[in-house]
């Protein structure tokens, strides 16, 4: 089972392939792709690769799936014996991305191992 935790906003998720996570303040188009590349720990079930501070050569892909508001937070304010009491309220902005894949360098580079030969080059049998 291959994860990783990453760091978007300033906030740590602990992220798998095809999980959605939620985000605040993340402001993006709905349908853009976005890539993490702040990624603090990398395991794919044999090896774990902690980062200091980051994980090199590992990128996280995710899509936006929507933005919106988020459901109303309630801040009260008071103080005894003053007559003080303030009430604010506000609903913050959310983004829900899908968390596509998980690309580290040796996926890459084992798809590359096989030399391109070109036409000049083939061998002929």
């Amino acid at each position: 089972m291959e994860y990783a935790i990453i760091e978007a906003n300033g906030t740590q998720f602990q992220v798998k392939e095809g999980e959605t996570i939620i985000l605040n303040s993340f402001l993006g188009e709905k349908d853009k792709s976005i890539k993490f590349d702040h990624i603090l720990l990398f395991s794919d079930g044999q090896k774990t690769l902690i980062g200091n501070p980051y994980v090199e050569n590992i990128v996280v892909e995710g899509k936006i799936i929507k933005t919106g508001k988020g459901e109303k937070v309630n801040v009260y304010k008071f103080k005894a014996k003053v007559r003080y009491r303030r009430h604010i309220g506000f609903r913050p902005i959310r983004t829900e991305i899908l968390i596509g894949q998980i690309k580290t360098a040796e996926k890459e580079v084992e798809k590359d191992t096989k030399p391109k030969l070109s036409s000049r080059h083939k061998k002929t049998a």
